[in-house]
């Protein structure tokens, strides 16, 4: 690699959260919001850079979910980073009709 870490990087190597596979078929919604800014243009780069590496899928404007619970976590930091409010929500089920 060369040149400056990103703060992707950054916020990745900081991590020190145990990650542990589930048995059981769950995830994580994220959900965050810029209140009355712009969102950042920083920021939408990092979070295209972390849907490259980890499997995020974007469900409306600020909602993402992943069952990875590390990209859950380096999404929310990367929205605190950048000024933002976040909140992540543990599914254990989806309601299917």
């Amino acid at each position: 690699m060369r040149g400056r870490k990103t703060i992707l990087q950054k916020l990745s190597e900081k991590m020190i959260v145990e990650i542990e596979k589930p048995a059981s078929r769950v995830g994580y919604i994220i959900v965050y919001d810029f209140k009355g800014v712009r969102i950042p243009v920083g920021f939408v780069r990092n979070v295209r850079r972390l849907q490259r590496n980890y499997k995020i899928v974007k469900l409306q404007r600020s909602t993402y979910y992943t069952e990875d619970r590390r990209a859950a976590i380096l999404l929310a930091l990367l929205t605190k980073y950048y000024g933002g409010s976040v909140r992540i929500f543990y599914v254990t089920s989806e309601i299917k009709f």
